[in-house]
């Protein structure tokens, strides 16, 4: 038996029995190795125990509840209180033990309407009454209403009762069986726990915890400063990089910062690296539609080339309305002046059947410097003329040219009577061309053929 001994004129005080005992001496205090009690005229301690106050007169004190294994003579020593090791940088934990991990918990209350299980993932849905504890409900990473977590349920609560969320620290004695050490885990959808990051569009991305012991019952996972969705959104708004119109599935950006419906945007201009795809030279577009294309004339659409280029398909592309059975167009380039008058004949593309549907196209292998071209085509006269697509824009340096008023997108550059050409084919120097109309002047044109880069 390890004994403590007070100073004072009557027998020395046995400690027998308890732990934890905080003792308060007003003035003195003896007692007898039985348990008894009695008076202690004065009190003397040895460090480093401290007897702080005056004493007053008490002429009866009781001593009891004191472990002797927690004592020694003399001293009272905190580290027989808990198991670990107590100094500095640790504290007393209600599980009785010394450690340095200090958690930060929150009072909660339960009122999801269900129960909620130890380490559910919750979020903040009021407060209960005036006081600061927080009602809570489950989270879940698929609804934006049910996030972020504030922290992890630290024990199995029932509806409607009171228990501990815990913020920063360790969840211990659960279920981390099919997790790695280490492992990230996340809000998942739908709720609870997961260690695969969510991807839905509009999942929200909250890491909340690492596993730190994987075991299918004693699991720990410590938890990480919850409190906000902490990664990137699977679904970044665009809204900021246009001026005006609505983003949407049916909505794409054009290149002049405008949320414009598919049928609004010209089919892709730049390709992606390996990806050949159609384009017009030089064109600045600003929209697309179709039209019933005139017959019987050499039409001349306006290119300009910055940079050398080689082409090995021109193209047009029926849709709605084919041509009549059989029904050919031309197609071509021609090199151009400085006023835009097509002059010697680059290539002669040949026929394509423009009687169906769909992208058709010529094959050709030219290598174009910088400069002005034209690309001419003609159909025939007679039967059902085609429906092209037809893309809507400017090219650089061409200028603005007389059109028909309330009608600019059908203004280009032809001439008539040439539906013989589709048989014989284009000839060497071109024949400088009439202009469309003779009333307004726009500076958009209409594009009809499109080449294909090689």
């Amino acid at each position: 038996m390890t004994t403590v001994t007070i100073q004072s004129s009557k027998p020395p005080i046995t400690l027998t029995s308890g732990r934890g005992i905080t003792i308060t001496i007003d003035r003195s205090v003896t007692t007898s190795s039985g348990g008894g009690s009695g008076t202690v005229t004065s009190v003397t301690a040895t460090a480093p125990v401290v007897i702080t106050g005056t004493p007053t007169t008490v002429p009866n004190v009781t001593l009891s509840g004191i472990n002797a294994t927690q004592t020694t003579a003399g001293i009272f020593s905190p580290a027989r209180l808990a198991s670990g090791t107590a100094d500095a940088t640790t504290f007393l934990r209600g599980d009785s033990t010394w450690t340095d991990d200090v958690p930060l918990q929150v009072s909660v209350k339960n009122t999801s309407g269900g129960a909620l299980t130890k380490g559910t993932p919750v979020y903040a849905t009021g407060t209960v009454g005036s006081t600061s504890v927080i009602e809570i409900a489950a989270a879940d990473a698929s609804v934006s209403a049910k996030m972020p977590a504030i922290g992890l349920l630290y024990q199995d609560l029932a509806v409607n009762a009171f228990g501990l969320v815990m913020v920063m620290g360790t969840i211990t004695s659960i279920n981390t069986a099919g997790y790695g050490i280490n492992s990230s885990m996340f809000v998942a959808p739908g709720g609870g726990l997961t260690n695969t990051r969510p991807t839905a569009a509009t999942d929200l991305v909250q890491n909340v915890a690492r596993v730190t012991r994987v075991h299918a019952s004693t699991g720990e996972v410590l938890v990480l400063g919850p409190g906000r969705t902490n990664d990137v959104p699977n679904l970044i708004a665009t809204n900021f990089l246009a001026t005006s119109g609505t983003a949407s599935a049916t909505t794409f950006l054009r290149g002049d910062q405008q949320w414009a419906a598919a049928e609004a945007i010209a089919p892709a201009f730049i390709a992606p690296s390996g990806v050949k795809s159609y384009g017009v030279p030089g064109l600045r577009p600003t929209g697309q539609g179709t039209a019933s294309q005139s017959q019987d004339r050499l039409w001349y659409e306006p290119w300009f080339l910055d940079s050398t280029a080689t082409l090995d398909r021109l193209a047009v592309e029926v849709v709605t309305t084919a041509g009549s059975a059989g029904k050919l167009l031309r197609m071509g380039i021609y090199n151009a002046n400085t006023s835009w008058t097509p002059t010697t004949l680059v290539v002669d593309a040949g026929t394509v059947a423009v009687d169906a549907t769909g992208i058709q196209a010529a094959t050709i292998n030219v290598t174009l410097p910088p400069g002005r071209y034209v690309c001419a085509f003609v159909l025939p006269t007679g039967g059902t003329a085609p429906t092209l697509r037809q893309i809507a824009g400017t090219v650089n340096s061409f200028p603005t040219i007389s059109g028909t008023a309330g009608n600019p997108y059908q203004v280009s550059q032809y001439l008539a009577g040439q539906g013989g050409l589709v048989a014989t084919g284009l000839p060497a120097t071109a024949t400088a061309p009439d202009v469309f109309g003779a009333a307004g002047t726009v500076s958009t044109h209409n594009y009809h053929v499109r080449a294909r880069w090689a």
